[in-house]
């Protein structure tokens, strides 16, 4: 079973330097793991990056010479890009932090904080070495000048505990049985036909989906369990707003997209890709249709602006992990807009007339070079395409949520069944 992970990791080439550190936290019940990086026997880097790790105690030096590419590989090997984790430089030479930090920087590894403690300030005589105690005092009073970090500790924890509700609701006396209530789900959420599916990933995938959707439902029960401390009433809870455009541009992209980073070659519903066929552009392309050309109008000419053909898919979810779709996918072109003109409100810049056929989804954020964006799909231009032309003519961008996504799928569906009428004046 390589599924239980520790929370703390210790990276040190000198044990007796970190003893104390492993002590504490063994002894509070704390997973705790220490990797050994002496350059000549020490231990060899993890084979998989852990998924719990909260946080990360890091040497910097592993030989009489700083080398920082040997202290990055070891956060790579144990931290996936874009995670959750407190990085604490435990170190002789607290000046290396900057270089550190670039390099992490470059491949996404950046903690949600540095702490910094320079060894230094702690050493005592005897066997000891350090003061362990003064040093945990020192990280937790850093801590606590980050307000908001406990409210997400006790969200990862009531997460934690309502996954193990939900399991708990299917246990019975005999683990078959238990077993047997999986496959029925499967089944259920699946359908009928995903029993005879020859891919395992498929049948997990919607095991997996079912799981979710229940869990949602019970994470609020544990919202409560704790008391809120007044320093976040005031902070995190109180009433001031937040003005950053940046910022609304992340938050909106992350409400709107899954953080899926695995996403080349799938053809999943929700997912947002750009049209690279020239061919395909001539025939779907809605940036020559004239509706849109009027609405588009004053970006078409606006210095800086890119306009691209783009596509989503959708694809019903239930056919999808049904295998029910047929032999194509159902894809609603769209153009994306990049540094798109804004208006002094700070909205895209557009005609302003209404169409009824046109879905707008402004302030959007890609990554630090495409970090304002603009999606537009026209609800008249649906169609249809085998997987393979998909995924030889399109490139994956983005996945909407299934929120999202349903939201879109059920404009449609009015969008094409609304009836017209007679109006004589």
């Amino acid at each position: 079973m390589n599924y239980f992970e520790p929370n703390v990791v210790i990276v040190d080439d000198k044990r007796d330097e970190i003893q104390g550190i492993i002590t504490y936290y063994q002894e509070n019940g704390i997973g705790c793991k220490y990797y050994n990086a002496d350059l000549s026997d020490g231990d060899d880097y993890p084979e998989n990056k852990m998924s719990d790790v909260v946080f990360l105690f890091l040497d910097l030096f592993y030989s009489e010479h700083f080398d920082a590419e040997l202290s990055i590989s070891w956060v790579r090997s144990i931290i996936h890009p874009g995670a959750f984790y407190i990085l604490i430089l435990w170190t002789k030479d607290v000046s290396k932090k900057s270089i550190i930090e670039e390099q992490l920087e470059k491949m996404n590894l950046i903690p949600y904080c540095f702490i910094i403690q320079n060894k230094g300030d702690f050493v005592v005589s005897g066997s000891a070495k350090y003061d362990y105690t003064n040093l945990l005092m020192s990280i937790d009073k850093e801590l606590k000048k980050i307000s908001a970090i406990e409210e997400i500790f006790i969200w990862k924890n009531a997460l934690k505990q309502a996954a193990n509700i939900v399991l708990g609701g299917l246990m019975s006396k005999h683990t078959q049985e238990f077993t047997d209530k999986l496959k029925k789900i499967i089944e259920g959420h699946g359908g009928k036909n995903i029993l005879t599916a020859s891919e395992p990933m498929l049948k997990r995938a919607t095991l997996f989906e079912a799981l979710n959707n229940v869990l949602i439902s019970n994470i609020p029960q544990f919202d409560s369990k704790y008391e809120i401390s007044d320093k976040n009433k005031e902070d995190l809870y109180g009433s001031s707003s937040i003005t950053n455009n940046i910022i609304d541009r992340k938050l909106n992209s992350w409400f709107h997209f899954t953080l899926r980073e695995d996403l080349d070659k799938k053809t999943l519903p929700g997912i947002i890709a750009k049209n690279k066929s020239l061919f395909l552009q001539q025939l779907y392309s809605i940036k020559d249709d004239d509706i849109v050309k009027e609405l588009i109008s004053p970006q078409i000419c606006s210095a800086g602006t890119i306009i691209e053909d783009i596509v989503l898919n959708i694809t019903r979810p239930c056919d999808y992990s049904q295998n029910k779709y047929g032999k194509n996918l159902k894809l609603l072109s769209g153009i994306v807009i990049k540094q798109p003109l804004r208006k002094a409100n700070l909205d895209i810049k557009l005609n302003d007339k209404k169409y009824k056929c046109i879905l707008k989804f402004d302030h959007l954020y890609h990554n630090d070079i495409c970090n304002d964006l603009t999606f537009i799909f026209d609800l008249r231009y649906c169609f249809s395409l085998p997987e393979s032309i998909y995924s030889s003519k399109f490139e994956n961008m983005k996945m909407l949520n299934k929120e999202l996504l349903s939201d879109i799928q059920v404009a449609y569906g009015n969008y094409v069944s609304q009836l017209g009428y007679t109006k004589i004046f």
